[in-house]
């Protein structure tokens, strides 16, 4: 007896490669430079990220010279980075101004290969 299997669909690859830095914390819209200043800005990302014996370290409160810093490891990883958005359609309204329908529609696409984690556990 033959099994008939279906092929699932190929997609296609960007060659683009990303680092990725897991923040144990929220960051907003606004507070993108001030986590990138927390972890020792541009160049000392990019020197835990090339090197691997450098560790990550985070600085909580960086005024405070008593404060010490996470310190966090980089691992590499083979994951992938997606894009996912939603559009919503709205049908109509109500008398009160409330939507009485709305679609969503979800588009997702891969990004580039994640190839480096740094991870604060």
């Amino acid at each position: 007896m033959e099994a008939n299997y279906l092929q699932t669909p190929g997609v296609a690859l960007r060659n683009w490669r990303f680092n990725v830095v897991e923040m144990p914390g929220r960051i907003t819209s606004g507070s993108s430079s001030a986590a990138i200043e927390a972890l020792g800005g541009l160049e000392s990302i990019s020197k835990t990220f090339s090197q691997d014996l450098v560790p990550l370290e985070l600085k909580l409160r960086p005024n405070d010279p008593f404060a010490h810093p996470v310190i966090g490891e980089v691992v590499d990883t083979a994951n992938l980075l997606m894009r996912v958005t939603r559009k919503q359609r709205k049908h109509g309204s109500g008398p009160n101004g409330e939507h009485l329908e709305c679609d969503y529609k979800l588009d997702s696409e891969i990004i580039g290969i994640i190839t480096k984690t740094g991870r604060f556990r």
